[in-house]
């Protein structure tokens, strides 16, 4: 793709399993996040498939010059490379080709994993776009690393190379949940005999998203013998506020089991130029988000207590750093660079 014009507009666009947001940025966009528009948001139940979502856009952004590029991240793991990547989105059966939608569109488009993406947006962000989570400084030139709960649950990491970064994505949501206490081992063997997947596997988004919270407030309920009439994270976290204790547990175990797999992904990647919490979810849950229990699962690792003690944690409130990732990522392809 060498010799394209990279003086354009981008079109950005971030597909999760449920909500997709798409944005026209301006050709002299550098990255930072909060010179971004607001997103347009799309719910994906009301379209057929990823083109049909992107025709739709593009109708009612239609500019005087057709874009440079189209980039867009997906909840998925990505196939291939580049201009010629593909991905089978995980919580939706929705399929993204970048070489026959580049066709379709008459733009090239670059697909990225959307927590690809995510951490490539790390760097972009500024203070007021962070919360942070207890102590830690983080240390220059080290990993960082991000996690989100969504429709799923999304990872990965930044790493220092040379004087920039290369992500490193995951598909950590996908690994098995580890239990500590004899409450989650309980919860693990319930969710487990219900078929939660081969050998009784239970992956961790499988608790650890937006519909992971439903599931883990019904697997309470059942070893408690209680009803659980609450369908939703939001029922759930507003039930909380009113007082339910069965909702409040839930959003307690919640909490620090996060906080248990953030620390186990800090110590893989050596997170100590940051850990990075994204996502849909936490935001939504407010105070019913237990930022104490999270900090202290995610350091209570036996003799590396210590070390994790000092790694930073952030909670992501402002805009999606996968937008400002998508955008370097389009720029370095359109001028033939490696992403």
């Amino acid at each position: 793709m060498n010799g394209k014009d990279i003086s354009g507009d981008l079109i950005l666009g971030d597909i999760g399993g449920t909500y997709a947001r798409l944005m026209r940025v301006p050709a002299g966009f550098q990255g930072n996040a909060g010179e971004l528009p607001a997103p347009d948001l799309f719910e994906l139940s009301h379209f057929k498939d990823a083109d049909a979502l992107l025709a739709a856009f593009l109708e009612s952004h239609a500019g005087t010059k057709p874009p440079a590029a189209i980039a867009l991240c997906a909840a998925g793991p990505l196939e291939g490379k580049g201009w010629a990547a593909a991905i089978h989105m995980t919580n939706t059966p929705w399929s993204l080709c970048a070489e026959a939608m580049g066709t379709r569109f008459g733009v090239p488009v670059l697909l990225l994993n959307d927590f690809t993406a995510c951490v490539l947006g790390l760097p972009d962000l500024r203070p007021a776009d962070l919360e942070p989570i207890g102590e830690g400084a983080a240390e220059k030139g080290r990993p960082l690393a991000a996690m989100g709960p969504g429709t799923g649950l999304g990872t990965a990491a930044l790493l220092p190379q040379g004087g920039g970064w290369i992500a490193m994505p995951g598909e950590g949501g996908q690994t098995s949940l580890c239990a500590v206490s004899e409450e989650e081992r309980a919860l693990l063997d319930h969710l487990s005999r219900e078929g939660t997947g081969p050998g009784g596997h239970v992956a961790a988004e499988h608790i650890l998203s937006g519909p992971g919270i439903v599931r883990l407030y019904r697997a309470l309920a059942a070893l408690a013998g209680a009803a659980a009439p609450l369908a939703s994270a939001a029922d759930i976290a507003a039930a909380a506020g009113e007082g339910d204790a069965l909702a409040a547990h839930t959003l307690s175990c919640f909490s620090g089991w996060l906080g248990a797999m953030a620390g186990d992904l800090a110590l893989t990647y050596w997170a100590a130029g940051g850990f990075y919490l994204a996502g849909g979810v936490l935001p939504k849950l407010g105070r019913h988000f237990d930022r104490a229990l999270f900090r202290a699962r995610f350091e209570a690792k036996g003799v590396f207590t210590p070390h994790l003690a000092r790694m930073p944690v952030y909670l992501i409130k402002g805009q999606n750093p996968a937008f400002s990732g998508l955008a370097r990522a389009a720029r370095m392809a359109l001028a033939g660079r490696a992403v």
